[in-house]
């Protein structure tokens, strides 16, 4: 019984501690703080404070990242060097990536109908230059150190096959929720994708495979715009 006290309570904790995180990320976009006019307007301004208060939370996430990493590691996640493992899993995942966005592309619904990319979308018609910056590398950096990077090792961290599976699983889901909170096609589409980067970083073990395979994502939805 305490057991199973103890498991709840490291559970309540660290999902108070992501929802805060999460909370935190939601402060950091500036730009919803201002009407269409005004950010327009004061484009240049805003991207300046936007990408201090998103520096400011990398800084902070990759602090707590490497802190819960010296404190808690059983799966050996951190920075590795350099092997032809981890850039095959990489290239492999690129190659998925590609796949699925071909996939995709032939499917009868439209992803534009997302509630993520509906305000994507808005957001580069009002300021194209901050929305690049935001979407193409400030995003995929902060929801890896937070979906991928803090989320595996605070839920589901046993290094058994088992456990990977589901905190992949898991991750991913969530990952779709926060993009499409609607059970739509969409949310498949959103979830596949955090998928696909929970397993890159689960099986390279460095968050800096699923960030690059993050970035390339979002640049090339961002390229498919215009």
């Amino acid at each position: 019984m305490g057991k199973i006290i103890s498991i709840g309570g490291s559970l309540l904790k660290h999902s108070l501690l992501l929802t805060g995180i999460l909370l935190l990320d939601i402060l950091t976009e500036f730009h919803d703080f201002f009407t269409i006019s005004k950010l327009q307007q004061d484009q240049y301004e805003v991207l300046v404070i936007e990408l201090i208060l998103k520096g400011a939370f990398i800084w902070f996430l990759h602090w707590l990242y490497f802190r819960q990493l010296k404190r808690f590691n059983p799966n050996g996640y951190g920075l590795k060097p350099l092997s032809r493992k981890n850039v095959l899993i990489f290239l492999i995942g690129v190659a998925s990536l590609f796949g699925f966005l071909c996939v995709e592309s032939l499917t009868p619904f439209n992803a534009d109908n997302a509630t993520n990319q509906v305000l994507v979308n808005k957001f580069i018609r009002t300021a194209p230059l901050l929305a690049s910056v935001d979407a193409v590398l400030a995003a995929p950096i902060i929801e890896e150190f937070i979906l991928r990077g803090i989320f595996f090792n605070y839920f589901f961290n046993k290094n058994t096959i088992m456990s990977k599976i589901f905190v992949v699983l898991v991750s991913g889901f969530v990952f779709g929720l926060l993009h499409e909170p609607h059970f739509t096609v969409n949310l498949l589409v959103y979830c596949t994708m955090g998928w696909l980067f929970g397993s890159v970083y689960a099986l390279t073990g460095d968050l800096r495979y699923s960030i690059a395979l993050h970035i390339l994502n979002n640049v090339l939805a961002f390229v498919s715009m215009f």
